[in-house]
């Protein structure tokens, strides 16, 4: 393991946001991408959050930032932008499946369709039936609930995982 220490600097500043930007983009792109099969409704926004949480401690343990506020924002932001993300690519693939005589929704109408049509959990065996059809209300819901136990998982894991600085103690005989 690497254990140098980087300055706080621009050029980490930098690197810091490429990293959140790259992420954003391929967790967030991943997510979309593969709910079409497979997504599991609290499991995958508390998985995501931990990586966020996972390479927003690392990066904070590297460049040793002890500010638990940069560290929770950064965060917040993370997950915020995985989430938007996960939606975009979602509407990405919908795009990709019309034709090209399909009236083509914008990404704010697509989102409020997808809420009135609403989410559907689950499958009964044999069926191509949802086990569970939630309504507009329940759907914005359950977006808030994952958005929020995404953001926890990444603020908890980023801020418990800061190493705090050692101080120096002299042995008393």
């Amino acid at each position: 393991m690497n254990t140098e220490v980087k300055p706080l600097n621009i050029e980490a500043y930098i690197r810091i946001g490429l990293a959140t930007l790259f992420g954003i983009a391929a967790l967030g792109g991943m997510m979309g991408f593969f709910s079409r099969w497979l997504y599991l409704v609290c499991l995958f926004p508390l998985l995501a959050g931990a990586i966020v949480g996972g390479v927003v401690a690392m990066t904070a343990q590297t460049y040793q930032i002890r500010s638990k506020l940069f560290v929770l924002l950064w965060a917040l932001v993370f997950s915020f932008g995985i989430y938007a993300m996960y939606h975009f690519t979602e509407y990405l693939v919908l795009l990709s499946q019309l034709s090209e005589t399909a009236l083509r929704p914008t990404f704010i109408e697509y989102m409020q369709l997808s809420a009135a049509i609403g989410t559907m959990i689950g499958q009964q065996e044999g069926s191509s039936e949802p086990l569970i059809t939630l309504a507009t209300n329940a759907t914005y819901i359950l977006w808030t609930v994952e958005v929020l136990l995404c953001c926890g998982a990444a603020c908890l894991i980023g801020v418990l995982g800061m190493k705090t600085p050692k101080t120096n103690q002299v042995a008393t005989q």
